[in-house]
């Protein structure tokens, strides 16, 4: 079973995939947070074969009313298409991809093109999908 990780922001969402058999994670693409998400987001899961969704749970209470708008919509999109989804306490998992970001030398112009072109979002939905993993959710 193939999963679909999800790090939710408010401008823009980080996708990230582990794909059974191989066991690895990596990253998918960022989208911008509009009113296309959900399509944009059920074609990832078509193309992928994705029959679970792990996605971070903030702390923010906006956020997580956002959040379960968004999840709701999106099942109920998909119609019988069978999906679960798994939430994550994600706090940090973007400040993480900074921090690793600058280990490796990156300057904060570059982190801050990283962010701008999604890099950093996708790299946080990898992170999701690795705590996921750690904690025996996939």
């Amino acid at each position: 079973m193939n999963v679909l990780g999800i790090d939710f922001g408010a401008k823009q969402v980080g996708l990230a995939i582990w794909i059974s058999g191989v066991d690895t994670i990596s990253p998918v693409k960022t989208v911008k947070n509009t009113k296309a998400i959900v399509n944009e987001i059920i074609n990832v899961i078509k193309a992928y074969d994705v029959h679970k969704i792990v996605i971070g749970w903030p702390q923010l209470k906006e956020l997580q009313e956002a959040i379960k708008r968004f999840i709701t919509k999106l099942v109920t999109s998909l119609n019988d298409y069978k999906i679960e989804v798994v939430y994550i306490i994600e706090d940090y998992s973007t400040r993480d991809v900074v921090v690793d970001a600058r280990a490796y030398g990156k300057s904060w112009s570059q982190i801050k093109k990283m962010k701008q072109i999604g890099i950093i979002d996708s790299l946080s939905a990898v992170n999701i999908l690795e705590r996921a993993k750690s904690l025996g959710k996939i």
